[in-house]
């Protein structure tokens, strides 16, 4: 498998797959998971959507991490904001829509759990992590690909 692997991708593009994965806290104990996603999905370049493939092969493993007696307890954004995100490209978002965002992350966080979870779309995952990141580093953002069978969610709706 990692022959096979090697062959189909940069070890650089390898390491910063992992370096992502690492930088989220997720484990990467499941190395066959990991390699067969990878292989699976060897016509893929780009960082971004490889790290997400990976993310979702490895869902099992990311709800045990975060769940509570096999719940798992999130927040989700308001519907409305969430579409409004999603229709941001990757220009800067703007300030109304930032502010929106922060204030109702910010409540979240007040009233929280011992781990505050955001689940969201998955094209909007990686773009949210990284806006929030710097300001909430404790956040966890989860995509739907990433909720396993057999876990219950139990959301929050934040407007």
């Amino acid at each position: 498998k990692v022959q096979r692997v090697l062959r189909a991708f940069d070890l650089a593009l390898i390491h910063r797959i992992f370096q992502n994965l690492l930088r989220e806290q997720v484990s990467i104990k499941d190395l066959p998971a990991i390699l067969d996603c990878l292989y699976e999905v060897r016509s893929q370049s780009q960082l971004e959507p490889l790290t997400e493939l990976v993310r979702a092969r490895l869902r099992h493993g990311i709800c045990q991490t975060y769940a509570d007696g096999g719940r798992l307890r999130v927040f989700r954004l308001d519907r409305s904001l969430e579409s409004r995100l999603l229709r941001v490209t990757d220009s800067p978002l703007d300030l109304s829509l930032g502010r929106q965002l922060a204030q109702a992350l910010t409540q979240a966080l007040k009233a929280r759990q011992p781990r505050t979870i955001l689940l969201t779309e998955p094209g909007l995952r990686p773009r949210l992590r990284r806006l929030l990141q710097s300001e909430f580093p404790e956040l966890v953002v989860l995509s739907h690909h990433e909720i396993a069978p057999g876990f219950a969610v139990e959301s929050t709706t934040l407007q």
